[in-house]
Order: structure tokens, then sequence, then C-alpha cells
């Protein structure tokens, strides 16, 4: 628990956020093809829209918008006796969020744990918002992402961090 979830010095060094950037991009990968076109997203990752354009005062992981709503998807990758606290705390952290130009957005904390559990309602009542569906293929490419993630943060428990290193490929 310690080494994947706990130690300062990983979190320190970015370790623990690799790991949550990697399954958010897993997500994203899955969500953008399906989108309609008339839907904007944005993402806390280089290469898309900042969700910062969007608010003022806080940055989620993902906001898909629409026409009249916006969708805010916040991801946290937690150990598996912390799922429900974490989410606890996201939904009320993000409970009141609206856009600068004040769209009322739907929260979704969702959470995939850092052994590859997934809170499945909450990430599937996001996808039902945007209305999106996916294969069961794909919760398990996410699932596999957080565990193999896992698994490098913990061979290089005793190790440097390499530096600008990509998430893994399967």
């Amino acid at each position: 628990k310690h080494v994947l979830n706990n130690c300062s010095m990983a979190l320190h060094e970015g370790r623990y956020t690799w790991r949550h950037n990697a399954v958010l991009k897993e997500i994203v990968s899955m969500i953008e093809p399906r989108l309609p076109s008339s839907h904007k997203l944005y993402c806390d990752l280089d290469h898309y829209r900042n969700p910062c354009e969007l608010f003022d005062s806080v940055r989620p992981d993902i906001a898909i918008l629409t026409d009249k709503n916006c969708f805010v998807m916040e991801l946290t990758c937690p150990h598996e006796l912390n799922m429900k606290q974490s989410h606890q705390y996201k939904a009320i952290k993000y409970k009141d969020i609206t856009t600068t130009n004040n769209i009322k957005a739907q929260i979704f904390a969702c959470e995939i744990s850092n052994l590859g559990f997934i809170n499945r309602p909450e990430l599937l009542k996001f996808l039902k918002a945007i209305n999106i569906q996916l294969e069961l293929s794909c919760m398990r490419r996410l699932r596999e992402m957080a565990i193999r993630c896992s698994y490098f943060i913990f061979c290089c428990r005793h190790k440097p961090w390499p530096p600008n290193c990509d998430p893994p490929i399967f």
C-alpha cells in the first residue's frame, strides 16, 4: 500500500500522477472517437483543450461541453481501501462547479484503483450522460492500464524515476 499510494518520495517524483494520467489518457482515447462532432472535449492532458478554459477555480480531468450541458469527470486512482473516501472527497470538491459562462456542470467522480478495480456505476453514469457505450474490452483495458502502471511503480520503488517515462503499451 505504501509504495503504490502513500510514499511521499513517489508522490514528489510524480509517479502517482504518471499512473493517473496514463489511465486518463486511456479513457480519453476510448471516448474521443465516439463523441458526436457537436460535443467539445476538454482534458487535463497535453494536446487537448484544457478544462481551465471552462472553469476559473478548479481543474477537472475531463469536461464534455454540449450546446446546453457540461459533463465533468474527475478521475482518482486510489488504493482499494480508499475508494469510497476518494469518491466522497471529489464529489464534495466539485459539487457546485459551473463553467465560466454559468452552465451548471454535472460531476462524475470516477475511481479506478491502483490494482484495477473500477467504480463501474459512476463511470457508466458518465458515459450514459455523454451518450457513449463502451465495450467490455474497454473496461478491461482501463483495468490493465492501472495494474501495469502500478506494477512499474512497484518495480521502480528502489530506483530513480525515469525522466519522460511513457505509460505501458499493450
